[in-house]
């Protein structure tokens, strides 16, 4: 930080997570740079982030990178020349809508010192490549899970819907900060929902034998969708 400060830098390029800190995406030592990388933020120093992706397309380590993120962008190669060409999926823009987020083709020359990066809206196999089936549409992350964009949409939700969405997202693990970076809200938010209806880790464990039964009549291959769905209806008939 001393280095920054005597610098008075604008902009830091962190080029890459894994190369600049020993374990620094792991979950526990994130921490530490996410202290960092916050106290530039308040700073008012822009800060680019450059990370890899595990094998699953989601983030190598701690999920919490994109938690402190105003933009998280998934790059794709997509180069069949001299020309680097890519493909940009947004994953997160603060404050907008998956429909405001559409992803596009980028291609710059190096060759020519002049040279801008082109733009363009993806073809149909390249919307193909990305799992992009409609714009208001989730793109699948990983084989396992699919994200959900509750981003700006609490509001317009009921309370089952909430329910749902939150227990849907508690199965695949993600603490409650990462459920409000999902809705775009305050994580006081999704506690405060949490405890006035009843659902918490141990009420989850207790009921999740019967609703992977219940979950498996309706698909044999359900989804957690499903399955939150099922754990939330035993939650209620246990409250009634």
């Amino acid at each position: 930080m001393m280095h920054v400060e005597a610098r008075k830098s604008q902009v830091i390029v962190l080029d890459n997570l894994s190369t600049l800190a020993t374990n620094g995406h792991s979950e526990g030592s994130f921490e530490k740079i996410l202290s960092f990388i916050r106290k530039l933020q308040a700073d008012e120093i822009i800060v680019l982030l450059v990370h890899h992706e595990n094998r699953k397309g989601g983030f190598k380590g701690s999920g919490k990178i994109e938690l402190v993120a105003d933009q998280s962008l998934h790059l794709f190669s997509a180069g069949n020349g001299d020309k680097i060409e890519l493909l940009v999926r947004a994953e997160k823009i603060r404050m907008t809508s998956r429909a405001e987020q559409a992803a596009f083709h980028a291609a710059f020359d190096p060759k020519n010192p002049t040279a801008v990066w082109e733009t363009r809206l993806l073809m149909p196999e390249e919307c193909r490549r990305l799992n992009i089936d409609d714009p208001l549409g989730e793109v699948e992350r990983n084989n396992i899970k699919q994200r959900k964009n509750h981003g700006l949409a609490w509001k317009f939700m009921d309370d089952d819907q909430r329910a749902i969405a939150i227990l849907d997202d508690m199965l695949s693990n993600d603490p409650d900060d990462v459920i409000a970076a999902n809705f775009a809200i305050r994580e006081i938010a999704i506690t405060d929902f949490k405890q006035q209806h009843g659902i918490s880790e141990e009420a989850i464990m207790r009921i999740l034998p019967m609703a992977k039964l219940s979950a498996k009549n309706i698909k044999e291959k359900y989804t957690t969708d499903i399955l939150a769905n099922e754990i939330w209806k035993s939650l209620k008939d246990n409250k009634q």
